[in-house]
């Protein structure tokens, strides 16, 4: 069998979408943040479910969790669903993942939600530079058993 970290699936994620913005270019399809189109987010959120939701849910310790929060979407509470959490050596509860903003073109600015917050538009949230020594793990959270951390995960079709 064979597990991914959830941080090299992010990697990965980001990856695609700088491989993407090339040929996006190419089809006048704008990727940068105030202006972006219709079809370059759906474009990204099809990368994130590919590279990250689609393996996390393949694996069959995570069956029951409630279904992870969808990509770029600010969201009000967290209550019903996991979440991708960094990992920061200053703040003891992560924070969840709500998207990477394009910024001038590096997609290196996370922007970050705390899940244990609730309040609309979104949860009181920040902006952190991406680097490689970034971490991430999956915040499972299931009905019954309540939140769970983990590093990696084993898909199995």
């Amino acid at each position: 069998m064979v597990s991914f970290e959830i941080s090299e699936l992010i990697a990965t994620f980001r990856e695609s979408i700088l491989t993407l913005m090339p040929v996006a270019d190419r089809a006048l399809l704008s990727w940068r943040d105030e202006d972006a189109h219709d079809d370059w987010e759906r474009l990204v959120e099809s990368a994130f479910h590919v590279f990250v939701q689609s393996p996390i849910s393949l694996d069959p310790a995570h069956r029951t969790a409630l279904p992870l929060a969808r990509y770029d979407f600010n969201i009000p509470t967290y209550k019903h669903s996991s979440w991708i959490e960094v990992v920061s050596a200053d703040r003891p509860s992560g924070l969840a993942l709500v998207r990477f903003e394009a910024g001038a073109g590096d997609f290196r600015t996370m922007w970050l939600a705390d899940p244990r917050a609730a309040g609309y538009p979104s949860p009181q949230g920040e902006s952190r530079e991406w680097s490689p020594d970034v971490k991430f793990r999956f915040a499972r959270r299931d009905r019954r058993a309540g939140i769970s951390l983990h590093d990696a995960v084993t898909p199995i079709e």
